[in-house]
């Protein structure tokens, strides 16, 4: 959507805040969830850091199960 409205989106993994900055070229169904997509996208990139790179006391394949791959 963003694209075909003609506005460039930059590369990175959290573009929730992209998302409620153009609130307004959505549709109303749409719009009226995008808060929460932008949680999602925030929760999404930390987990991702933590699933790629690990940390000193994360090890990703120790912390991550079947579950969390089901998540929704």
């Amino acid at each position: 959507m963003l694209r075909y409205k003609g506005i460039d989106v930059p590369k990175q993994y959290d573009g929730g805040y992209i998302l409620l900055d153009y609130r307004d070229i959505f549709p109303d169904e749409i719009s009226k969830e995008l808060d929460r997509v932008a949680e999602i996208s925030k929760y999404l990139r930390k987990e991702r850091e933590f699933a790629l790179y690990g940390d000193i006391d994360f090890i990703p394949t120790e912390e991550y199960d079947e579950e969390d791959a089901k998540r929704q």
